[in-house]
């Protein structure tokens, strides 16, 4: 049992470390002019809830912070 939560550790570790730029950055951008995230975006955090991945993020209209 030790033994292969060892393995499939070493293959999660190495699977995380292949990364592709992606061209079209950045993913998440400020939002239009007047929106609650039009002075910036951050902290994005996403999780995996059953088959569905979903993302939560941080934004500053300037005056105000959201999630």
């Amino acid at each position: 049992m030790v033994e292969s939560l060892i393995i499939l550790m070493g293959s999660i570790l190495s699977a995380q470390t292949v990364w592709t730029k992606y061209e079209g950055n950045p993913v998440l951008a400020k939002g239009p002019t007047g929106s609650w995230d039009t002075a910036n975006v951050k902290a994005p955090q996403v999780i995996f809830d059953c088959s569905i991945f979903k993302m939560w993020y941080g934004g500053n209209s300037g005056a105000r912070q959201q999630i």
